[in-house]
């Protein structure tokens, strides 16, 4: 009927993406056919559901690099602001900061 926008969770009025929820809708439809034989198999429910979720994260991932990009914090960069002004402003080329050690794995030779 055309109102499953306005049926869905407040908490999660938009957080969903956009195609997540499309694919999410059209597998929830599907299930509820007439038809037994009109409905998916199991299988087909769990691809399309990884497949929402898949399409959920890479929508979060784009969004929290948007954010990193409009807060000059993209590749490392790194800004320090004192009072909302900004007084610093470094390049880290760590890939990995905070990670100062890996697990040793074989500790002999060390």
């Amino acid at each position: 009927m055309g109102t499953l926008d306005q049926i869905i969770d407040p908490y999660l009025k938009g957080k969903i993406a956009p195609e997540c929820f499309k694919t999410f809708t059209s597998i929830a439809r599907k299930c509820l056919a007439d038809k037994g034989s009109e409905r998916p198999s199991m299988g087909d429910v769990l691809c399309n559901l990884e497949l929402a979720m898949h399409q959920q994260d890479a929508a979060d991932l784009l969004e929290d690099m948007a954010q990193k990009v409009a807060n000059g914090r993209m590749n490392g960069e790194v800004t320090i602001s004192i009072n909302n002004e900004q007084c610093i402003h470094l390049y880290n080329s760590d890939k990995t900061p905070g990670v100062e050690f890996s697990e040793i794995m074989v500790p002999m030779g060390r």
